[in-house]
């Protein structure tokens, strides 16, 4: 016999919204209507003064929006595991110091160089995360820290972040990292080691301004730059190495 899901969970997976952010916006969407409400009885010349409740409601379904993503059928290229601005590219070797390595490559989970790709990610961005290339889970690692923003390149290594690692079909290894920013207080991820992924798969999100990096190991193809615009799921930012042209 099928299980019947709850309502709320039938109605969050219909409209176009993050599932992580759903009943944030249930309630905020309760306040405001309430609050229109409480304008409107006052008369005529409080009505025009509704608008700005229901103009808050608005943008909050605006910073929560899931809009459907073309995941390009190429398993040789790693994808955009977030929406926003490419700030920076780096190489990390074998002398980088232990705390840099830490951050960035969880703890010699790549036993060579590496590269990183970091996205900034404004208010105004997508903040859905998505998988950047097919394979499972092998290591999820939080670490608490500060909120400085995500610009900046001490928020790296200091501010709160979620660090998942994975490895595909050929062995192959490469990570992402969910790092919150000035305003973000919460980073949300439904992965665990062992779990399979597929390219351009939803994840999880870090609420309000942020910073998603994906880490290949030093033979990937870095095909984005500094200050390109990309979206998560869809933008190409490299290619595999030795992979098909």
């Amino acid at each position: 016999m099928r299980q019947r899901r709850p309502i709320f969970d039938q109605l969050r997976d219909a409209l176009p919204v993050a599932r992580w952010g759903f009943y944030e916006l249930l309630v905020v969407f309760v306040v405001v209507l309430a609050a229109a409400a409480a304008i409107g009885v006052q008369g005529l010349p409080w009505a025009a003064a509704a608008v700005v409740p229901l103009a808050l409601a608005g943008a909050a379904a605006w910073f929560y929006r899931d809009p459907r993503r073309s995941v390009p059928d190429d398993p040789a290229v790693y994808l955009a595991p977030a929406d926003g601005t490419v700030v920076a590219i780096d190489s990390l070797d074998d002398n980088a110091d232990e705390e840099e390595k830490g951050h960035l490559d969880g703890c010699g989970f790549f036993t060579g160089p590496a590269v990183r790709v970091g996205i900034f990610l404004s208010v105004f961005d997508v903040h859905i995360n998505r998988c950047p290339h097919a394979g499972r889970v092998a290591k999820v690692e939080y670490r608490r820290g500060e909120h400085r923003d995500a610009r900046s390149p001490e928020s790296v290594q200091r501010n709160e972040s979620n660090w998942i690692g994975f490895e595909d079909e050929r062995g192959g290894r490469f990570a992402v990292r969910q790092v919150s920013g000035a305003v973000a207080r919460r980073i949300a991820c439904d992965l665990a080691p062992g779990q399979p992924v597929r390219a351009g798969e939803k994840f999880g999100m870090i609420k309000l301004g942020s910073r998603t990096e994906l880490t290949l190991p030093a033979g990937a193809e870095v095909l984005c730059r500094v200050g390109d615009k990309v979206r998560g799921g869809q933008t190409v930012l490299a290619r595999v190495a030795g992979g098909p042209l």
